[in-house]
């Protein structure tokens, strides 16, 4: 699927080339990749949203590691930098740590994705609207 006005490494993950996200993958240059898709509209809304990113977010601190399939882990890198933006800083120390281990298990798990089938898994998405 093409994005009107994406960068062509955006259009190539779009396509299922998953090996054409940077790696490694950081947190604070993260933000367009996490934009690819509208977390809002494909979890349900913001409440929805929320409830799945903090669940991911105390399950991965209690087990000291991400973890949980690609789609729940992109909805909560969405949700990670929506939180960012309206702090309006953005995280530092450990919590960039933290979160730029949420991008780079993100990435191993969507790269493991077999090619055959990473159309099935984009088709469960909703690419976000571009201007």
């Amino acid at each position: 699927m093409q994005i009107q006005g994406a960068h062509e490494w955006e259009n190539l993950i779009m396509g299922g080339d998953f090996e054409a996200i940077p790696d490694p993958l950081r947190f604070r240059t993260s933000f367009r990749f996490a934009y690819l898709i509208d977390g809002y509209e494909i979890a349900g809304g913001f409440e929805p949203l929320a409830k799945l990113a903090a669940a991911t977010g105390q399950a991965a601190g209690a087990a000291g590691m991400w973890f949980g399939d690609p789609k729940t882990l992109w909805l909560s890198l969405f949700f990670e930098h929506r939180r960012y933006r309206h702090f309006g800083t953005p995280p530092e120390g450990d919590t960039e740590l933290w979160l730029d281990e949420l991008c780079q298990t993100l990435r191993g798990l969507l790269v493991a994705i077999p090619p055959d089938d990473r159309a099935a898994f984009l088709a469960t998405l909703t690419p976000a609207a571009t201007s």
